[in-house]
């Protein structure tokens, strides 16, 4: 906390004279630049880049200022340019070349323009815009990004990969099939699965990458079952479709609520009401199934929360209204998943992308504080718009409701408990440190390893700063 407040005051002792571009590693763009936002993203454990825009006063083009950051020194790229605002859609890194896919609206069209960093020889190159219509979700992967297109009859898939030749795949949405349902009046709401995940999706259908696989589900809450079907990236023909699996809960009791959570060719779901709740995992290799019914003989293998209260309470919580069930599985670093069952408030949601969500962040938070300047009573704020509930669920401080259950590759309960790959980070912890920082705006952060970076501009030294916090 007394880094982020601090830092500041510190920067206050470094030169403020400008020669270039960048002194001591503090950043400055030419007075013609008008700085709108900035955007940040990992490279590796230590390095990162970062994007300032700006728009250039002297010839009216927007401009992109690249610059990456190894923890010590920042070094310049050269910016490019685009005659319309550019925003970030997705970014991945293969074979030192860092793509950055730009989408932009041009005559009241979407395009996307994929641009290619050199980080060797700082070489920039564009593609040739495509287009950017019925884009519906983006997968981002460290080196490569899937993007899905939805209109009413088909799919559309684009993977890039590296700096390669980008591939198109789809398929049809035929009428009266099981796909056109499937996705019928349905947004697409991608799940990521290389970083710890605490809450998953509360939307009903939901697409996950595995092997090159797009994994496609949709909970069905009222038939108690949730739908499976997956599209191969690695086939020859790219219309091929796997038939739509229907996975079960069967019990006696009217289930309430149902969610679900792929990974490792293994469907998790949880169902309950406000008295009952049971946990089923199937195995889609195997075709072999578990019941797990939530009762006192589950407390001693109860993992990761201290303050559990136990299943009573856990139901009637979980079977409200207000709150939505979630299920995620973490791998451990013993190769057994940890199983987290959890409920949110109805506004939550979850998004895949933390640098979207940080920026959009950013820019609520922003905007709220204009509504104060402009507003001088409450009833001035208007009604809610559909984005504000969505931040709201974010800023709100969630308290520890869960459980964890450890299980093995066969899906036996153990006893121990056990470290997951990925670590949980309370991510909101540092954005509120960030907003301690009074001389900061336009800021924008990224997760590395073991830290949090983030860069900004500095009110009082009039020039933009990159900043490194260790995790804890």
């Amino acid at each position: 906390m007394k880094l982020f407040i601090n830092f500041s005051f510190v920067l206050l002792f470094i030169a403020t004279s400008f020669a270039n571009n960048i002194t001591n590693n503090l950043i400055k763009l030419p007075k013609h630049f008008k700085t709108e936002k900035t955007f940040s993203g990992d490279l590796n454990d230590n390095e990162s880049f970062h994007l300032i825009f700006s728009k250039n006063k002297q010839n009216k083009m927007y401009t992109i200022h690249p610059f990456l950051f190894n923890g010590k020194e920042i070094t310049e790229i050269n910016p490019f340019e685009n005659n319309e605002e550019l925003n970030i859609i997705s970014f991945h890194k293969k074979n030192n070349i860092l793509t950055l896919l730009l989408s932009y609206k041009e005559k009241k069209k979407d395009f996307l323009k994929r641009v290619n960093i050199d980080l060797v020889t700082k070489k920039i190159t564009e593609s040739t815009p495509t287009n950017h219509e019925d884009f519906s979700a983006v997968i981002r992967n460290k080196n490569n990004s899937i993007l899905l297109y939805k209109e009413d009859d088909k799919i559309s898939i684009n993977k890039y990969d590296g700096d390669d030749k980008k591939e198109d795949y789809s398929f049809e949405l035929k009428k009266y099939s099981p796909y056109e349902d499937f996705f019928k009046n349905e947004g697409i709401n991608p799940i990521k699965n290389d970083e710890f995940i605490a809450n998953g999706s509360v939307a009903s259908l939901r697409v996950y990458f595995e092997d090159n696989k797009l994994i496609f589900t949709k909970d069905d809450y009222k038939k108690n079952y949730t739908k499976l079907f997956s599209f191969n990236l690695d086939s020859k023909e790219n219309n091929q479709l796997s038939s739509i699996e229907k996975h079960y809960i069967y019990t006696k009791e009217n289930l309430k609520k149902l969610t679900s959570f792929y990974k490792n060719k293994k469907l998790y779901l949880f169902g309950n009401n406000k008295k009952n709740g049971i946990i089923k995992i199937y195995d889609l290799k195997s075709n072999n199934s578990k019941d797990i019914n939530l009762d006192a003989s589950l407390i001693s293998k109860i993992q990761g929360n201290d303050n559990f209260e136990g299943f009573k309470d856990f139901l009637k919580q979980a079977g409200k209204n207000k709150h939505k069930t979630t299920i995620t599985a973490n791998a451990t670093t013993n190769n057994n998943i940890k199983v987290r069952v959890d409920y949110v408030d109805a506004n939550y949601s979850y998004n895949y992308n933390w640098w979207w969500h940080h920026q959009q962040f950013m820019m609520m938070q922003h905007q709220m504080m204009m509504r104060q300047v402009n507003f001088s009573t409450p009833g001035g704020f208007g009604p809610v718009q559909p984005n504000d509930f969505h931040f709201k669920s974010y800023l709100i401080k969630k308290e520890k409701r869960y459980f964890e259950l450890v299980i093995n590759q066969n899906n036996d309960l153990l006893d121990t408990n056990e470290e997951t790959i990925y670590k949980e980070i309370n991510k909101e912890k540092y954005i509120d440190k960030l907003e301690d920082i009074s001389d900061l705006k336009k800021e924008s952060s990224c997760f590395l390893k073991d830290s949090f970076r983030y860069i900004g501009y500095s009110r009082t030294l009039k020039a933009f700063t990159i900043m490194t916090n260790k995790l804890k």
